[in-house]
């Protein structure tokens, strides 16, 4: 029987296939390269030869809309209906949250898919898996009493941003100025790939100057251009601060993963800065506090198909 997982995110899907309890033929493609899901699912099974039935475990960036349908929040304009994919001979075994599958592989995964940037005490503390894709991820892995790991989904990248420099309040100001009257500006608004073109705005305009880029690739393209360096600057500075707020929230001084397509797509730039995102973490405050985060150490995950490995392991639990 054919076994399929995916994982889909605001812009991209990410498919494989379980062969003998290893994932086969990873595929990433753009949702908006197929009209429906069904069709993505359907061009991926064809084209590396599977049967276009069996089971299917789903990792997804969507909500359920309480009638039996996953929405997405973001770009990605497809809808997941299990009924509709019944029908067409798929058993749909699981559907989670992506950054719940997220962080149960990141659990797993060797040190050959993880890169170390911030030096800590390995421990079996309380954990946090977070990122900017197209959205702002966060999740936790709880240590129970009996060593189990609980996985709790949050919504924490919409929790209201924070500063601590003064230019970094003009530019909330700015962002929250733009997106309109009665606006609050979520950690989203600054640190994601849907958010960067806003942040980007913001830079240009306490510049005095237009923003040429509306779009987030070509901003990173754009890298050698001072308004694009203040902007993905401050991108790290506020990914600092949100990872702080993580930490401290859910006492996760174990470690921190960090994930999502923004990560890997600055690091594949050269454009990735972990001082500057370490820098905005370990801020000062009690001493208490300042020795548990200085403590705390700092993953990036090095694999794009770390969800599809937290998909495995919900199988295995079954």
């Amino acid at each position: 029987m054919t076994v399929i997982m995916v994982d889909i995110g605001g812009t991209h899907g990410r498919f494989a296939c379980e062969e003998a309890d290893e994932l086969k033929n990873c595929f990433k493609v753009a949702a908006s390269s197929h009209p429906t899901f069904a069709e993505g699912l359907e061009s991926y099974t064809r084209q590396f030869g599977y049967d276009n039935r069996g089971d299917l475990y789903l990792a997804l960036a969507a909500h359920d809309d309480g009638a039996g349908t996953w929405r997405f929040s973001n770009s990605n304009k497809w809808v997941i209906r299990p009924a509709e994919l019944a029908r067409l001979g798929w058993n749909v075994r699981t559907i989670v949250m992506d950054f719940y599958a997220s962080t149960r592989g990141a659990l797993v995964l060797g040190s050959d898919r993880l890169e170390l940037i911030k030096q800590g005490q390995t421990s079996q503390r309380n954990r946090v898996v977070l990122g900017p894709g197209t959205g702002l991820g966060l999740a936790y892995a709880i240590t129970l009493p009996d060593g189990k790991i609980h996985v709790q989904e949050t919504y924490g990248g919409r929790m209201l941003m924070a500063a601590v420099t003064d230019e970094q309040v003009e530019i909330l100001r700015l962002v929250q100025r733009f997106k309109g009257p009665g606006a609050v500006v979520e950690c989203e608004d600054v640190v994601s790939g849907r958010g960067l073109p806003l942040l980007y705005r913001a830079v240009c305009e306490r510049h005095g100057r237009h923003a040429l880029y509306n779009d987030a690739g070509d901003i990173l393209n754009a890298s050698d251009e001072p308004d694009a360096q203040d902007c993905l600057r401050l991108f790290h500075e506020f990914l600092g601060i949100f990872t702080h707020h993580a930490v401290l929230t859910g006492h996760a001084f174990g470690g921190v993963y960090m994930d999502g397509g923004m990560i890997h797509r600055l690091r594949e730039a050269k454009l990735f800065r972990p001082d500057q995102i370490v820098r905005f973490m370990d801020l000062p405050g009690p001493s208490v506090i300042e020795r548990d985060l200085g403590q705390t150490p700092v993953w990036v995950v090095n694999d794009p198909y770390v969800a599809l490995r937290g998909l495995q392991e919900l199988k295995r639990d079954v």
